[in-house]
């Protein structure tokens, strides 16, 4: 996915930005993040990451993003969190 825009048009030439570094940021909360990862299967997961890229959910909570496309059945832990975030372990091993 490639973004336009001033800042991203500047780069759109760069031999050295690919497109996996044109990804959307998506900041929440480690407790926000727990709790959508805590209920949501693989695909709503991804989904409401999608979503949250977009300009409609700026500023939403990523529960509530999930909870505003109708997603609301909860779903046992979907992921092995250390394949989606490799940092978990150190925090995990600081305990």
């Amino acid at each position: 996915m490639r973004f336009t825009g001033s800042g991203f048009k500047a780069l759109e030439d760069d031999p050295n930005v690919l497109d996996v570094d044109m990804r959307p940021i998506i900041f929440c909360s480690i407790q926000d993040l727990v709790d959508v990862m805590y209920i949501s299967d693989e695909d709503s997961l991804l989904k409401t990451f999608a979503n949250a890229a977009l300009p409609k959910y700026a500023g939403w909570r990523i529960v509530e993003i999930r909870r505003d496309f109708g997603i609301d059945v909860q779903k046992k832990f979907p992921l092995n969190v250390e394949e989606v975030l490799p940092w978990w372990n150190v925090i995990n091993s600081s305990r």
